[in-house]
């Protein structure tokens, strides 16, 4: 079993926002490691007499058909709103940015 690198787990933990100390790193890299032989050993299996699909049952088409209806007018749907500014909801800030 090959060991994934420090660099290339300390690049995994930057792209995933995660500050990891040295012990954190070396059981990361045995535990992911581990997790990756696996998936490899899924190479060896004989998938030539497999069909190929995109979902497990075959369903052709399960959606409604796309009909236009009349929209609700701006003074309806704000009716029940609890608070709103002007023709908009008005929400708490969620997002700093």
């Amino acid at each position: 079993m090959e060991l994934l690198s420090k660099k290339e787990l300390q690049n995994l933990a930057k792209l995933s926002h995660l500050q990891l100390d040295e012990d954190e790193l070396d059981k990361l890299a045995l535990d992911l490691s581990k997790v990756l032989e696996y998936f490899s050993s899924l190479e060896d299996i004989n998938t030539e007499s497999i069909k190929m699909t995109g979902h497990p049952l075959n369903i052709i088409n399960s959606q409604r058909e796309d009909i236009t209806s009349k929209s609700m007018n701006t003074e309806e749907v704000l009716k029940n709103a609890p608070s709103k500014l002007k023709k908009f909801f008005k929400i708490k800030k969620v997002l700093d940015k």
